[in-house]
């Protein structure tokens, strides 16, 4: 028997076997006896088959030596027909402990024209056993823990199937993690670099299909005979021959597994990297924090040079060119159309994908600190509106008009919409108010509906996610409460009434068991299902620390700190290329980093979190934490880079951006337009950043005396006027 060992950390990675009889490998842990994971036979090959079936051919390495810190072990493959493939992998330890870096190239040395097409995959066998609900599974921006808040027709909520493969340009950074519930160990495959090229093929063909050009690969686990953490290069993705993770979703693979796979030609050669990294943690919030901040330093994502001071004034003035009343009612349109910037529709939402009151009360900020009466009143306009027309007169705002023909639109009053509206208009008050002018009816406006909130909140302490025009219930989930906590805490601030504080409080502790907690960020978005989303993570996010700043009480501040690990593994932090379908877009001159994954069910990406940079930013000043203020500087930039400052990019108005596309195919499949909470989300924190700390930009920030930064964050101090 012959051992070739190398270690990382507190991790051996071990070869054993006989030449003659082949190798394989297991990792082993200090101060245990039998290994954690293990696979006999590691030459693994896919094979397209002369009758198109997907097969395995799988055997163990031939040969094994070992050079410094670096193993080299080989292997072949012979099929059926006759092809002939040589495997040669390279293990050493990564430069940070307890991971190992592994380099594969599978060469082509005999190639019969019978064999379609070959992948490969590899595999780590986790020898504590059990089945697929026994582990949590960790990809970011897709599956979290067993995605039981997820849709029934998405990846990992059905956990009695044998194999689940994605896509690594589906994560938010490309890698799977597997921690076993029972053990708290954790095991944890990555790409090791982000080298990812076009693929030729249109990339949504749901079928078996062989070319050169696939460069990505696929993450998850295999469980047939055992859990086992599998990387399938070229990406093959699904679950297995019967069942699709898709499954009366928006994407439908026809025969379960939609393959890739290259030519089997003489010489053809495929090359990839893969970091394995183990660890241990019984909590699965921590494992996914020290996980997600691991490979967020691997992949390092570059800040994009984007200028916040200029991008917040193109921002405002396309704002105020589009604001004025449409058919007697003031606003900003529900949609531009790219790329001329056209007018597609006129309707506005008090929240959510229409921002109205917010967007008003920019305009009003952006009047006054620019010395603009003009701009000051359309911003006027906008919150007067709102405040005169939406009161139903039960107590709740209705949230969506339409203003011609003039009628509310038979939708749900959302509370999500609900909040985000009453904020600005809260926030105009206050505005308006230190500058000497009482707006009373926007304060009245707002304690009405604080007051319906105190005396409809459940015997939790909750809201629901929805009502009808009559008051009633339209949807029951709470997860939405987390939403209203901001508003709830400012409006304590402004009017002094206990009642107010008293309900935030006792809301927010339902939020914190089982949002926090619970990891219930359910919901954030209403043109989704009650499920898994970023946007709850930035609602519970925003919430949370207002309830920290309100009372300095530690707990808050455990839950803002969740609430934030959790919300920025929803954010794309790495490049692959992506080409648009269409030849006038912003990805023909930026690339896709800061865009963020938006809920599970689908792929979509958005730039919502742009919205965070102030909040991550002030999370760093209270926790001293620096990975919170490099997130933040990294957000404060990428997410914006798709937004035409200039007129480069050929879109008709200056300050335009995409609302939300597809990128994980390269080829950008979105809406193609502009929606208004686009642009709010982008100019938000730049506001706030420059009323709190008299700056456009973080770097600037940093440049003042941490004394003053730490006193200006305490920006409740200041609040009420």
């Amino acid at each position: 028997m012959s051992v070739f060992a190398i270690s990382s950390g507190v991790f051996t990675l071990q070869f054993t076997g006989e030449d003659g009889k082949g190798y394989g490998y297991s990792i082993l842990k200090k101060g245990k006896e039998s290994p954690l994971y293990e696979t006999r036979d590691p030459v693994i090959l896919i094979l397209k088959d002369y009758a198109a079936k997907h097969v395995e051919l799988q055997g163990a390495y031939e040969e094994i030596r070992k050079e410094g810190e670096t193993v080299t072990a080989k292997g072949k493959i012979i099929t059926p027909m006759g092809s002939v493939f040589i495997f040669e992998d390279h293990f050493s330890p990564y430069k940070k402990g307890n991971t190992f870096s592994f380099e594969r190239t599978v060469t082509v040395e005999k190639a019969s024209p019978k064999d379609l097409g070959f992948g490969s995959r590899v595999t780590l066998g986790i020898q504590a056993g059990g089945g697929a609900p026994d582990y949590a599974y960790f990809a970011p921006g897709a599956w979290y823990k067993h995605n039981e808040y997820a849709p029934d027709h998405f990846i990992g909520k059905n956990m009695e199937l044998p194999c689940y493969w994605y896509r690594e340009t589906r994560f938010a950074l490309p890698f799977f993690a597997v921690q076993n519930i029972k053990t708290g160990d954790v095991a944890a495959f990555s790409r090791a670099r982000a080298d990812i090229q076009v693929s030729e093929p249109y990339e949504n063909h749901f079928d078996s299909r062989t070319d050169p050009s696939y460069t990505y690969g696929s993450l998850g686990i295999s469980v047939p005979e055992g859990i086992s953490v599998d990387y399938v290069y070229p990406g093959t993705e699904g679950l297995n021959e019967d069942m699709t993770p898709y499954r009366n979703g928006p994407y439908r693979y026809q025969f379960g597994l939609n393959k890739r796979y290259h030519p089997v030609k003489e010489g053809f050669t495929q090359q990839y990297g893969l970091l394995w990294r183990f660890s241990h943690d019984k909590d699965f919030q921590n494992m996914m924090k020290d996980t997600w901040r691991f490979f967020y330093a691997v992949f390092n994502p570059a800040v994009a040079p984007v200028d916040n001071n200029k991008l917040y004034h193109v921002c405002m003035d396309m704002f105020d060119d589009l604001c004025q009343d449409y058919y007697g009612s003031w606003g900003v349109p529900f949609k531009c159309l790219l790329p001329s910037g056209e007018i597609g529709i006129v309707d506005y939402q008090m929240g959510f994908i229409g921002q109205q009151p917010n967007i008003g009360y920019q305009l009003l900020r952006y009047g006054y600190v620019e010395n603009r009466p003009e701009t000051a009143q359309k911003g006027k306009n906008v919150l007067n509106w709102w405040v005169k027309n939406s009161l139903t007169d039960w107590g709740a705002p209705k949230t969506w008009f339409d203003p011609f023909p003039a009628r509310w639109l038979d939708q749900p009053i959302w509370l999500r919409m609900m909040s985000d509206g009453l904020e600005g208009i809260l926030d105009g008050y206050v505005f308006l108010k230190k500058r000497g002018e009482d707006r009373e009816d926007w304060l009245d406006y707002c304690k009405t509906v604080g007051n319906w909130l105190v005396r409809t909140a459940d015997e939790e302490g909750c809201w629901h996610r929805a009502y009808n025009f009559d008051g009633t219930v339209r949807l029951e989930s709470k997860a939405n409460t987390s939403n209203i906590l901001r508003f709830l805490v400012q409006l304590y601030l402004v009017t002094k009434d206990e009642s107010y504080k008293a309900s935030a409080l006792r809301a927010g502790n339902w939020c914190y068991t089982h949002i926090f907690k619970g990891m219930e960020y359910l919901g954030g978005t209403c043109d989704n299902a009650d499920v898994l989303d970023k946007e709850s993570g930035i609602y519970a996010l925003f919430g949370f620390l207002s309830l920290y700043d309100l009372t300095g009480e530690d707990k808050w501040l455990e839950a803002a700190k969740g609430a934030a690990d959790y919300t920025e593994t929803w954010t794309y932090s790495w490049v692959f290329p992506v080409k648009p379908i269409e030849k006038i877009h912003a990805f023909h001159h930026v690339d896709m980093s800061g865009q963020s994954l938006i809920a599970t069910g689908h792929s979509g990406a958005d730039v919502y979190m742009a919205a965070c940079s102030y909040v991550y930013y002030r999370l760093y000043l209270i926790t001293g934490d620096t990975h919170y203020r490099d997130f933040a500087l990294f957000i404060s930039k990428n997410p914006k880079q798709g937004t035409d400052l200039d007129g480069s990019f050929g879109y008709g108005r200056k300050g335009l951006c995409e609302e939300s596309a597809n990128l994980y195919s390269f080829d950008s499949r979105g809406v193609y337009a502009w929606l208004p909470w686009v642009t709010y989300v982008q100019v938000d924190p730049v506001s706030r950043m420059v009323d709190t700390f008299g700056v456009y930009e973080i770097e600037e920030a940093e440049k003042l005396p941490k004394e003053e930064l730490l006193k200006r964050n305490r920006i409740y101090d200041t609040y009420a006027p």
